[in-house]
């Protein structure tokens, strides 16, 4: 199952960039919001405002999900959080596949942070599955290459005991 194609991505996101080194998360959500339609390939808003120190939220720093919980642009986001079980040692796995799968089957794109080989995190957005991979897409600061990826189940393995999505509902 895939919400759309490659080349349907490539052609979305052909002009979209991380305009800053770390800034995966707002970009990410913009990647998201282009995806679906809901604004235009220029719109660079979240990354520019990503910088400003006047923009806070308390108790969440912007390189986190939560900064940019609720609703953009008539999406409304949400961080999901799972975590280790410290009495088990026992992590679920099958519940963070399941909750993936739920989201792309109802059409809805999923932003998870993985480990990377050029920073200790990045984030990808998840666009697909099939039996045994779940499908990704990403932008490194820098790069006007699309970094595909089909492993993603193995990098949510590394981020064990804790592993956090960015899902959304449309309004």
């Amino acid at each position: 199952m895939e919400i759309c194609t490659r080349s349907d991505i490539e052609k979305i996101l052909k002009k979209h960039e991380q305009k800053y080194k770390y800034s995966c998360t707002p970009s990410s959500v913009e990647m998201v919001l282009k995806l679906e339609g809901k604004v235009a390939e220029d719109y660079y808003e979240l990354q520019n405002l990503f910088f400003k120190d006047s923009v806070k939220k308390e108790n969440c720093d912007r390189h986190n999900f939560c900064f940019y919980e609720g609703e953009q642009q008539g999406l409304i986001f949400k961080k999901l959080e799972f975590v280790e079980t410290p009495s088990t040692n026992q992590f679920r796995f099958e519940f963070i596949f399941d909750t993936i799968k739920s989201n792309i089957d109802d059409k809805h794109f999923v932003i998870i942070a993985l480990k990377s080989d050029n920073f200790n995190f990045h984030n990808h957005v998840i666009y697909g599955y099939e039996e045994g991979l779940i499908k990704s897409v990403t932008k490194y600061h820098g790069s006007d290459k699309f970094e595909f990826r089909e492993d993603v189940i193995d990098k949510i393995k590394e981020r064990k005991p804790y592993i956090d999505i960015f899902v959304y509902e449309k309004k």
